[in-house]
């Protein structure tokens, strides 16, 4: 089975440290990133549980509006890290 979250926490870390930085840049703050990818799963997680919440006894309207604004949001917070604005 493929997993998902570990793929995208790989994606997300290649986009958030800078193409330029050097090997120890990569490396040496190795606390920093695992830190930062518990907060990632963690986050994932919430959201998980949240969709889990929302989606029980709604109408698939109401479901997909709120899905609609949480993926809005990510997207919008992704494009600011992206900007180095977060």
């Amino acid at each position: 089975m493929k997993r998902q979250i570990e793929a995208d926490w790989t994606t997300y870390l290649l986009d958030v440290v800078p193409k330029t930085a050097g090997k120890t840049q990569k490396t040496a703050g190795k606390t920093q990133i695992q830190e930062t990818k518990r907060a990632f799963f963690a986050g994932a997680l919430a959201h998980h549980e949240f969709i889990l919440r929302a989606v029980e006894n709604k109408k698939d309207e109401e479901v997909q509006k709120k899905l609609d604004g949480i993926f809005e949001e990510l997207l919008d917070f992704r494009q600011a890290v992206l900007e180095g604005r977060q």
